[in-house]
């Protein structure tokens, strides 16, 4: 199935790759791409095709079957990062010498990801593919099914031509609690997320271990606004031109290896930071900045 194909129903609880429909319909998935498992054939050929696809999908619970879908998921959440900055054409960004697959580079928004098998007789007939794909949410995590303009696909995430509804917006006021609040980019609001990067890749162990532990807060913002400064010139041209916003940046709170840092960086995990735009002088927006259509306006109070 083709990147940027988009899928409109489920089978269980994943995609159903025989409900193909056009991207103009509503829809629940965007095929970011089709791979193999390298250990699937060796896996069926000890056991069979049931076996092996009961084990992936949790139907059997043994250690045989535990063993084998620990295998599976290890791999899938290998691929999840690079098939997405491929299909949403980042592939092509570096900064500093880092390429944008080896940073883990991909866009901010309301989205997440899928990865499915085909149904359990298509499996045992041979269909033995991973189905990689992205679903959506709006700001308050409620997932919807989304269409597009006539042409346009997953591979347009980072364009104007894309849904600023699918964009990832959000308030920050430093003086309340939380500090930042989720919000669709069509009503105000002071800032938008852009990308997700690995900061271990892209900025380096010391630099990571500056943040306190307990704040989780770095030291120093200098290099990685630098970074997004770089990254955000990089994969939007002329974005940071206007004077209404300013480069934003932080660590992604919490997740992956966030979230048992102590100060000390573990070399085999990723340590997330996002590079987001905020407004400057107290302003507010409305709209998308990738696309340019955007609503300035001066805050109240």
């Amino acid at each position: 199935i083709p990147v940027g194909t988009c899928i409109g129903e489920y089978t269980g609880a994943d995609s159903d790759r025989d409900t193909v429909v056009e991207c103009t319909e509503p829809h629940q998935f965007d095929v970011i791409g089709t791979e193999s498992w390298p250990e699937m054939a060796e896996r069926i050929a000890a056991s069979d095709a049931a076996t092996v696809y009961d084990a992936i999908v949790g139907e059997t619970t043994d250690d045989a079957a535990a063993e084998i879908a620990d295998a599976y998921w290890a791999w899938v959440n290998t691929r999840y990062y690079p098939l997405t900055t491929e299909a949403t054409g980042l592939s092509s960004v570096s900064v500093g010498g880092v390429s944008a697959t080896d940073m883990s580079l991909v866009p901010a928004g309301w989205w997440g990801w899928d990865a499915s098998l085909a149904t359990r007789d298509a499996f045992i007939e041979g269909d033995h593919t991973t189905l990689f794909s992205m679903t959506w949410f709006t700001a308050a995590d409620e997932q919807i099914a989304p269409s597009y303009d006539a042409g346009v696909t997953v591979a347009d995430i980072i364009t104007g031509t894309f849904p600023a509804e699918l964009q990832g917006c959000f308030t920050r006021n430093p003086d309340t609690e939380p500090k930042y609040v989720n919000s669709e980019c069509a009503v105000s609001h002071n800032g938008q997320y852009l990308f997700y990067a690995d900061g271990l890749a892209a900025l380096g162990a010391d630099y990571l271990a500056t943040v306190d532990p307990e704040s989780t807060v770095f030291s120093d913002y200098g290099p990685l606004d630098a970074f997004c400064s770089e990254l955000i010139d990089a994969a939007l041209p002329g974005l940071l031109d206007s004077d209404d916003w300013a480069v934003w940046s932080d660590q992604v709170n919490r997740l992956a290896g966030w979230e048992e840092y102590d100060g000390t960086i573990d070399p085999s995990l990723r340590y997330p930071v996002y590079c987001a735009i905020l407004t400057t002088g107290g302003k507010t927006i409305a709209g998308d900045v990738i696309s340019g259509d955007v609503t300035v306006s001066l805050s109240i109070g």
